[in-house]
């Protein structure tokens, strides 16, 4: 994994959930934790820098992520614990 010679990164608690972006990268990992939202930061570096592969699933459900967030048809983290019918 490359490490830029100047690098930010931003931790956030919003509704319950870390967020750590990587502000040069604009990637953002989350988690329940503060260091379950870096350790998930750290695993999309890593496929960004192919240190790991994407499966097919995974892949295709980011194709329809992007597609969505082209779109501004995205949802909260909320919105989908709401209609999957998780508390928290």
């Amino acid at each position: 994994m490359s490490i830029d010679a100047e690098a930010r990164i931003t931790l956030t608690l919003e509704g319950g959930e870390w967020f750590a972006t990587d502000e040069a990268r604009e990637t953002t990992g989350h988690g329940e934790t503060r260091a379950e939202a870096l350790e998930h930061l750290d695993e999309l570096v890593a496929l960004e820098e192919g240190e790991l592969e994407y499966s097919d699933s995974f892949a295709a459900d980011m194709e329809t992520g992007h597609e969505q967030a082209a779109h501004g048809e995205t949802q909260s983290a909320a919105d989908v614990k709401r209609r999957l019918g998780i508390d928290g």
